[in-house]
């Protein structure tokens, strides 16, 4: 990840965009969640809580920091806490505990004001014995509110009057004790719910644990100064605070290090200086992946002894590179450039995954990119966004760019979670901006490789008629999500994900070329046949009947996709929809698709409506995909009496039918005269398939 991230570092230099360095132990806050919920609490003069806050919203947040002294996660003015009292105990009587605490709270929540019978309970479950925070609990609070931020105060000194919130702050906390400290939150905390009990959901979780199981330290304190807004020019939960903080502790690190202590005069790998270059790398919290280390070095790897070296020995990296990494990373994965030069591409194979995407000539603007391969998709089920628009956005872009396309480097990294402690860059491609460009067009160009096909689907409005929509182009990415979600016989719902391709793999469909994309195109379309084949015979065989076919709704965008995927498949594999539409797979597909609907409307008519549950093309489609000459001969016989019946229907009755006789008559004559292969082999199928959905074109 290293050598990425130093090409990303010289493209900012290059752009004059200092990307912000942050001291390494000054962490971000992590996102707000009801599992992981933040509370502001303020205290007074004499260090009593007054005041205590639930922050919902993240933007709240956003830019404070909190410092951590050491690696046992004791940190200021932030820092984490369990909840108080446990609302009942993991023992053989959990049950009807549970029960009575489901009971309480939910006649907490409807009244107005709380019952005297329900203020007992809560006092029963609030007393001592319940307690969540025993010694060692009390012991950490107790070290960030004392020996914690005295550290701090060491290494700021006396601050400046506009920051001076900060100063405050640390004082105050070291007059009160970690006793105190959790009775006055219980105070608060009781009073908010006997004020306010429908609304008690927001501090509940806080004083009670509901659970059996033994609660984590995951709710986050935001310490502030119950008088900061209006005793202070700033209150101490500032960012500008945090931002002077910062300032502060970098200085310190560098007077630390002009001592000699880890200063050295020989040139890293990268021919920086090696100055600190024994000191672990930072950790960069990335959005969906977390903290994520810039380098591994664990001595215990085997890969670590092939050249007879281990951990920062192996590979010499100074100061200096290791803040232009750290600072390329946390400009590439912020909130702001999110679809733009980085985005969530998880729903691609179920993995926690982002895709990085930037040309080596940065433009003022930075360009959508992401979204264009799928970012944007994160709920690809629901998403309105369409490739076209996004491609047109990215090429306008891209010719802002004083320099020749050609010349410019598209570079585009993936980083997959593999497990708690460890990221791994999954995709790693560098292509010219042309390249792209020429990519984004063709990809259009091959997706509309299909015949007329349209999917019958439900308006979005409450009681719509149904509506025929066109296909879609799918992003590159949505293409691995469909290639990634096996079906079914019955196709109502996808089974569990696969993981058979990956980010990786969609990027290679785009922008990939010649031999390179051939083996991956035919895995492609194999996956594409044996995973998607029941959902789109299915939907066409719905269709055939006047219906829609059903499925889960956030698959419900596959039925649009998939049919574009195997034209573009085809395209890429040098089918194109001029040439196989006149090969016998494809008319075979085409001829049961009339053999269904000269069943339904025989049924309609001579049946009274009684309609099998499968029609005569649909119950042939399993045996043409393997061996077609079988199901000609099978078609042959059984396709008699619907002929019979629509030569002598009369009235509008006889002109449908004698229409589908004419259309069958054409297709049977072209299939006379087309070679007919003895097994159908993967482009067969997907031809078979096309004719099969195809549209009547009247």
């Amino acid at each position: 990840m290293l050598n990425e991230l130093y090409e990303l570092s010289l493209s900012l230099e290059k752009a004059g965009i200092m990307p912000a360095e942050w001291h390494p132990d000054l962490k971000e806050l992590p996102q707000v969640s009801k599992a992981k919920p933040c509370f502001k609490v303020c205290l007074a003069q004499d260090g009593a809580i007054t005041e205590i806050e639930l922050i919902e919203d993240s933007a709240r947040i956003v830019n404070l920091r909190k410092w951590q002294s050491g690696s046992l996660g004791y940190t200021f003015p932030c820092f984490n806490v369990r909840p108080l009292f446990k609302a009942y105990a993991g023992s053989s009587a959990v049950a009807p505990e549970k029960k009575k605490f489901d009971d309480w709270l939910k006649d907490v929540k409807k009244a107005q004001v709380l019952s005297d019978a329900a203020a007992s309970a809560l006092e029963r479950y609030t007393n001592n014995g319940n307690t969540l925070w025993g010694d060692r609990d009390k012991e950490r609070v107790a070290t960030c509110l004392d020996s914690i931020p005295s550290k701090l105060n060491e290494i700021l000194g006396e601050p400046p009057d506009e920051y001076r919130a900060m100063a405050v702050l640390i004082e105050r906390c070291r007059k009160t004790t970690a006793d105190k400290f959790f009775q006055q939150l219980v105070v608060l905390l009781e009073d908010r719910i006997r004020k306010n009990p429908s609304a008690c959901d927001k501090y509940v979780g806080f004083l009670l644990h509901c659970g059996t199981n033994p609660p984590n330290n995951d709710i986050q304190l935001i310490l502030e100064l119950a008088d900061g807004l209006s005793a202070f020019p700033l209150p101490a939960a500032n960012s500008k605070i945090h931002l002077w903080l910062n300032q502060q502790l970098l200085s310190n690190k560098s007077d630390e290090l002009s001592d000699g202590a880890a200063s050295s005069k020989h040139a890293d790998a990268f021919g920086f200086t090696s100055e600190d270059w024994k000191s672990k790398f930072a950790e960069v919290n990335v959005p969906v992946l977390g903290g994520v280390k810039l380098r591994a070095m664990n001595p215990e790897s085997p890969c670590q002894t092939r050249y007879r070296r281990i951990d920062s020995t192996s590979f010499v990296v100074g100061r200096e590179v290791r803040k232009r990494a750290k600072g390329a990373l946390e400009w590439l994965t912020d909130d702001e450039r999110k679809d733009k030069t980085w985005g969530n591409v998880s729903f691609a194979r179920d993995d926690k995954e982002i895709l990085l995407v930037y040309p080596s000539e940065l433009p003022k603007a930075p360009i959508a990119a992401v979204a264009m391969f799928g970012g944007a998709a994160t709920n690809a089920a629901t998403q309105s966004a369409r490739f076209v628009d996004y491609a047109e956005d990215v090429i306008k872009a891209l010719h802002t760019i004083s320099r020749p396309l050609k010349e410019v480097e598209m570079r585009v990294f993936a980083l997959r979670k593999i497990d708690k402690a460890r990221t791994q860059i999954s995709c790693n491609r560098q292509y010219s901006a042309e390249r792209l460009i020429a990519a984004a067009t063709e990809w259009q160009t091959n997706c509309g490789n299909v015949p007329l096909i349209e999917i019958r689907q439900w308006g979005k409005e409450k009681g719509a008629k149904p509506v025929w929509h066109p296909l879609e182009v799918p992003f590159p990415l949505e293409v691995i999500w469909c290639l990634n979600t096996p079906w079914p016989k019955a196709a109502d719902d996808a089974k569990k994900r696969v993981r058979e391709f990956s980010s990786s793999d969609g990027i290679g469909l785009l922008l990939d070329e010649g031999v390179r994309l051939k083996p991956l195109l035919e895995r492609a379309l194999h996956a594409a046949i044996r995973n998607s084949g029941n959902l789109m015979i299915a939907m066409a065989h719905s269709q055939h009947q006047g219906g829609i076919h059903k499925v889960n709704g956030k698959y419900d965008k596959q039925k649009l996709l998939l049919p574009a995927i195997l034209g573009l498949l085809l395209a890429k594999l040098e089918w194109k929809k001029g040439d196989y539409m006149k090969t016998a797979p494809y008319l075979i597909g085409r001829m049961l698709s009339l053999a269904d609907q000269i069943h339904y409307h025989y049924c309609q008519h001579v049946r009274k409506g009684s309609t099998p549950s499968q029609l005569m093309g649909n119950a042939l489609m399993t045996t043409a995909l393997e061996e077609p000459e079988k199901a000609l001969s099978l078609y042959a016989q059984r396709i008699l009496p619907y002929q019979a019946w629509a030569r002598t229907a009369k009235g509008d009755e006889g002109k449908l039918a004698g229409w589908f006789l004419s259309e069958l008559g054409k297709v049977c004559s072209d299939v006379a005269l087309a070679h007919i292969p003895d097994r159908c082999a993967d482009a067969d199928k997907a031809q078979l398939m096309l004719g099969y959905l195809a549209k009547n074109e009247s």
